[in-house]
């Protein structure tokens, strides 16, 4: 969940939401072999950052798109900010690699799949992680710049358990597995 608390009048500030799912599936139907490489290839992300309560340390590696048993897209991720720089692919796979990932680079700013907002004070955006990717544009520089976004994160399972809950209560049909 993203809160615009206060926003920048001036230039830069606008994010770009993107479906990461549907951007992988036009990659798949485009061009299987390169969904399989990114389906199938760990990346290495990191993150080492410093903040007002601490240091944070992320450190994780996972495909790019990750598919459940049923090879059914789980997860979409793509941070060229976090993502490590020591990969651990084979040379003579790195060519196929950063085709694949190039193309899924350029359908995830594709019109399809991707659309551009900046947000209003009190604008909220309440987004599936897993799916939904997003950046920024960057900010012009001026001495009245001043953007305030709240970040809040839930867990899915909490989510998918008060939705399975609630439909208990009501006599309903959980539309969850």
């Amino acid at each position: 969940m993203l809160h615009c608390i206060e926003q920048t009048e001036g230039e830069g500030g606008a994010n770009l939401w993107v479906d990461g799912f549907h951007a992988a599936n036009l990659l798949f139907e485009e061009d299987q072999e390169s969904f399989q490489i990114l389906a199938n290839t760990p990346v290495a992300f990191r993150n080492v950052t410093q903040t007002k309560v601490g240091k944070f340390y992320s450190a994780s590696r996972r495909p790019i798109i990750r598919v459940d048993h049923e090879k059914k897209i789980e997860q979409a991720t793509y941070s060229d900010e976090f993502r490590y720089n020591h990969m651990s692919i084979e040379p003579k796979l790195m060519k196929s690699f950063y085709k694949a990932y190039f193309r899924y680079s350029e359908l995830m700013v594709d019109e399809k799949t991707s659309f551009w907002h900046k947000m209003k004070p009190g604008d909220l955006m309440t987004t599936n992680n897993y799916r939904v990717l997003h950046a920024r544009t960057a900010f012009k520089d001026r001495s009245d710049n001043v953007r305030l976004l709240e970040l809040g994160y839930f867990d899915l399972d909490c989510v998918q358990s008060k939705i399975r809950l609630l439909a208990e209560e009501q006599g309903i049909p959980s539309p969850l597995v």
